[in-house]
């Protein structure tokens, strides 16, 4: 088993954002509640980005989710599906 610490820094963002979005639904499997999220992607490549992107799109659709980021290409790809390269 690889220690977190040894993972890139993306790498370590993705394993945030599965850690957070597999407790979420653990805790608000019965409905209710909300995920709110501080620029999740922000160390994220182009690739990983996408994948993320389409993961908290997918959870959105019976969660609400607040997203706060100052990065216009990362809400661009949360609204749009598509990343900017």
């Amino acid at each position: 088993m690889l220690p977190p610490e040894l993972l890139s820094r993306g790498g370590g963002g993705a394993l945030a954002l599965a850690i957070r979005l597999a407790m979420a639904k653990v805790y608000l499997d019965n409905g209710g509640g909300f995920l709110m999220f501080d620029d999740p992607l922000v160390n994220f490549d182009a690739t990983r980005m996408g994948l993320a992107t389409g993961l908290i799109k997918d959870y959105a659709e019976n969660t609400q989710i607040l997203y706060f980021t100052c990065h216009d290409h990362q809400a661009h790809a949360l609204q749009t599906g598509k990343i900017e390269h």
